[in-house]
C-alpha cells in the first residue's frame, strides 16, 4: 500500500471518530433545549465531515491502487449511510420547526 492510502485511511478514521461524539450531542442537546446553533452544528457536522466520510469509504477508496474494499465495509457504510441520510432531513426538518416557533411573537 502506498503513503498516501494509509494516511488518507487513518486521518479518516480518526476525524469520523472525533466528530461523530460531538455530532450526536449536539444534535441531542440542539433538540431538548431547542437551541437553533446546536441544530445548526449538527446538520454542518452531519454533512462535511460524515457524509462525505461515509461516501469515501465504500466509493472512493476503490480508486486507490492497491486498496481492497471489503464487503463488510461496504454494507456497514451504505446502512450508516442510510440511517444518517434520514437522520440529516428529519434534523433540517426539526431546525427549522424551531426556528419558526422561536421567531413568531407572543400575542401580548
Amino acid at each position: 500500500m502506498n503513503e498516501f492510502y494509509n494516511f488518507t485511511v487513518c486521518f479518516t478514521l480518526v476525524l469520523f471518530l472525533l466528530v461523530e461524539p460531538i455530532r450526536l450531542v449536539l444534535g441531542m442537546r440542539g433538540n431538548m433545549r431547542e437551541q437553533i446553533p446546536e441544530l445548526g452544528g449538527f446538520l454542518v457536522l452531519s454533512v462535511f465531515p460524515q457524509l462525505l466520510i461515509l461516501v469515501y469509504f465504500p466509493l472512493i477508496q476503490r480508486a486507490h491502487y492497491g486498496s481492497v474494499v471489503f464487503p463488510v465495509e461496504l454494507s456497514v457504510c451504505t446502512l450508516y449511510l442510510s440511517l444518517v441520510v434520514p437522520e440529516l432531513l428529519l434534523g433540517y426538518n426539526c431546525a427549522d420547526r424551531v426556528f419558526h416557533m422561536l421567531s413568531i411573537p407572543e400575542p401580548t
